[in-house]
């Protein structure tokens, strides 16, 4: 999924490795528009629209972090419902570095969220804070799997 300024190796890289593995990915635009410029500039081609895309016969929705792509995320409304609608079918849900935000996002706003531990992130800092308790627990992990939610660290995994 990608958003105005997202970070370039946070998507492309995951892209990359999941097509050479023979995963199929569609790389799918929020925007009306194919062409997506991210934080640096670099403009990628998605593969399709989400305003004409069907979701629901996908295994993952997976997010790019970067700013102000994360944030451009998050306030995308088909989006949210398509996470949403993933989250409650028990689907997979994948984020790296700021884009577990949309996710936290949601799970502030809605119950149908299911608990998940969130990586380290300081654009989540605030937030879990504020609402520790009934949502998320902080950890220092690289990457971490609960609840089908995938938040990463950092793209590239190394300590």
């Amino acid at each position: 999924m990608l958003a105005p300024g997202f970070e370039i190796a946070e998507a492309t890289v995951p892209i990359d490795i999941m097509r050479r593995a023979g995963i199929d990915v569609q790389i799918v635009s929020i925007t009306p528009f194919n062409d997506v410029e991210a934080s640096n500039g670099v403009v990628v081609v998605a593969d399709a629209l989400l305003e004409d895309t069907d979701l629901s016969d996908g295994d993952l929705i997976f997010l790019p972090g970067g700013m102000p792509g994360a944030t451009n995320l998050s306030d995308c409304e088909p989006l949210r419902e398509s996470i949403l609608q993933y989250n409650a079918a028990g689907k997979w849900l994948a984020a790296i570095c700021a884009a577990p935000l949309v996710y936290g996002r949601l799970a502030y706003s809605t119950a149908r969220m299911q608990r998940a531990i969130l990586a380290s992130n300081t654009s989540l800092k605030a937030p879990i804070a504020s609402r520790r308790q009934s949502f998320a627990t902080r950890t220092s992990s690289l990457a971490v799997v609960q609840a089908l939610l995938l938040p990463l660290d950092t793209p590239s995994l190394q300590p």
